[in-house]
């Protein structure tokens, strides 16, 4: 199927129950918590495809959950689950798109037994071999624990850079949280391009705030990629969605256009 147009709905598939808010944004304070979902993306094709971007944390109660800031998932909150609530069967979608492989985004993979899983390349190579600071994000450095990719790794396709995967979905290449981070950015039937950024854009704060310009993650491998992630953001998509945000569970309400306040075209 080759959709043309897309429309978005939000799921929720966990919350974190108190993560420091300098994980997500670097100018929080250190002793600042916050709740915040961890959100996957259901895309739906006018041609009838059906794409799901990230997949969430895993299981609470699982081996994998102890080395992580403590997150919660409700009745109808896994992955599989929150596809039926809305109507959708597991099985029949084709396509997920992982913006990078941190725990948070890629568990539970292995319930969606159709899809091929598409990662960059450099995202790929540094999941295995990553800096100390991102290893337990990416479930390393524990005995007996796999990351949460594993399960589905015969079922990955490798991309390099911008990919065109239908007419109206592109995933492009923006590093900065991680050096193999993308963004699916989606044409909506009104022409809206709507990018979903990972955890380059966490919170709406990372993209817009009242400083009027961007306010980088927390937790990054290069502020330089960042910056030039923004900007390629900023031409590539016309809204742009967070990942860790319960506003965008308000969609409509909630978008918020790719042009920070106050920023030139730079």
């Amino acid at each position: 199927m080759m959709s043309n147009y897309y429309t978005l709905q939000p799921l929720v598939v966990g919350t974190f129950t108190a993560i420091p808010l300098s994980h997500f944004r670097s100018d929080a304070p250190k002793d600042a918590t916050v709740a915040a979902p961890c959100i996957s993306w259901l895309a739906r094709g006018d041609d009838g495809d059906l794409i799901v971007v990230d997949t969430g944390p895993g299981d609470p109660a699982g081996d994998a959950a102890k080395i992580h800031y403590p997150f919660t998932r409700g009745p109808g909150q896994r992955i599989d689950e929150a596809l039926r609530v809305v109507g959708v069967d597991p099985e029949d979608v084709s396509t997920v798109i992982l913006t990078h492989l941190h725990f948070d985004h890629c568990a539970d993979g292995e319930l969606l037994p159709s899809a091929r899983f598409y990662v960059q390349r450099s995202e790929l190579e540094y999941a295995e071999r990553p800096d100390a600071r991102q290893e337990r994000a990416y479930d390393l450095g524990h005995d007996g624990i796999r990351p949460a990719w594993w399960k589905i790794r015969d079922r990955i396709s490798v991309i390099d850079g911008e990919h065109e995967l239908t007419p109206g979905c592109t995933i492009l290449h923006t590093p900065g949280h991680t050096p193999g981070s993308a963004s699916a950015v989606f044409r909506r039937q009104d022409g809206v391009r709507v990018a979903i950024a990972g955890d380059l854009i966490s919170r709406m704060e990372n993209w817009s705030n009242e400083r009027g310009d961007h306010i980088p993650p927390g937790l990054v491998t290069s502020l330089a990629d960042c910056a030039a992630s923004w900007r390629a953001l900023k031409h590539a998509a016309d809204v742009v969605l967070a990942s860790h945000d319960e506003r965008m569970l308000d969609l409509h309400s909630t978008e918020h256009r790719s042009t920070p306040n106050n920023e030139s075209d730079q």
